[in-house]
C-alpha cells in the first residue's frame, strides 16, 4: 500500500469539502420538504375560490409571446404539495446526491493516478470512467486493507461501493427511462444485487420486491428515500475516510 502524507492530505480534503457540499444540499432539500408541508396546511385552511397561476410571478420580460397559462384550483394545489412536489424534491435530491458522489470518486481516482503513474492529464482523463474495470471498484486497488476495517454491521468500503452502484441504477432509471428499471439497467442491477446478497450471506434485496420500486419496475422516490440516502452517503464518506487515514505516513 502506498503511504504518502501529501496524498493523504489531498484526499482527506477532497472528502471533507464534498461532505460539506452534501450537507448543504441536504439542508436545502430538507427545508424544501418542510415548506411543502407548511404551504399545504395554509391552502387547506383557506376558504373561498382559490386559484394559483403558476406563471403569475414571472415578469413579462421572461415570458414568451405565446405561453400556456396553468391555473390550479384548491384540490390541485393540495395534490401538488402533498404528492407531486414531494416526488420531484425527492427525485432531485437523489439524482444530485448520486452525481456529487460520482464526482467525488472521480476526483479520488484522479489523485491516485497522479501519484502512482506517469500518465499525462489527457491519459488520466481517459482512464476515469464507470463500468467494467473502472469506478467505483477500481478504488479498492488502492485501499488494500479495506477488508480488515469492518463496521458494526460487518460491512466495509466494498459493501458501501456496491450499495452506491445499486443506487446508481435507480438514478439511471429516473434520468433516462422515466423511472422504469429495464433492459441493460435491470441486468446490471440484478448482478449488483446478487453480489450484495452473496457478500452478506443472506437476502438483502430481491428483484421482485425492491425498495421504492413498484411491481412494474418503476422507481418511486419519497421523503423516506431522502433519509435513507442521507444515512448511506455518510456511511460511504466515513468508509472512505477510514481507508484514506491508512495512507498517512507513520
Amino acid at each position: 500500500m502506498i503511504r504518502n502524507n501529501d496524498l493523504y492530505e489531498e484526499l482527506w480534503q477532497l472528502v471533507f469539502r464534498k461532505e460539506r457540499e452534501l450537507d448543504s444540499r441536504y439542508n436545502c432539500y430538507s427545508l424544501l420538504t418542510n415548506s411543502t408541508s407548511i404551504a399545504s396546511d395554509r391552502y387547506e385552511n383557506m376558504d373561498g375560490n382559490i386559484q394559483i397561476n403558476t406563471m403569475g410571478g414571472v415578469p413579462n420580460e421572461f415570458r414568451n409571446s405565446v405561453e400556456m397559462i396553468t391555473l390550479l384550483n384548491k384540490e390541485q394545489i393540495l395534490n401538488f404539495y402533498k404528492n407531486e412536489a414531494i416526488t420531484v424534491i425527492s427525485s432531485d435530491y437523489f439524482v444530485k446526491t448520486i452525481s456529487l458522489i460520482d464526482a467525488l470518486l472521480e476526483d479520488i481516482y484522479e489523485v491516485f493516478l497522479r501519484y502512482t503513474t506517469d500518465l499525462n492529464e489527457g491519459e488520466i482523463s481517459k482512464k476515469i470512467n464507470f463500468g467494467q474495470g473502472g469506478l467505483p471498484e477500481v478504488l479498492l486497488d488502492y485501499f488494500e486493507d479495506y477488508e480488515q476495517h469492518k463496521s458494526q454491521q460487518n460491512t466495509n468500503l466494498k459493501d458501501y461501493l456496491l450499495q452506491y452502484s445499486f443506487y446508481r441504477q435507480y438514478r439511471h432509471a429516473i434520468v433516462h427511462t422515466e423511472n422504469i428499471i429495464e433492459g441493460r439497467n435491470e441486468r446490471k442491477l440484478k448482478t449488483i444485487i446478487d453480489e450484495i446478497n452473496e457478500r452478506m450471506d443472506r437476502i438483502i434485496y430481491d428483484m421482485n420486491s425492491l425498495p421504492y420500486v413498484t411491481e412494474s419496475r418503476k422507481v418511486t422516490p419519497d421523503i423516506t428515500l431522502i433519509m435513507h440516502m442521507e444515512m448511506f452517503r455518510k456511511q460511504l464518506t466515513s468508509g472512505l475516510q477510514v481507508e484514506i487515514a491508512e495512507l498517512k505516513e507513520e
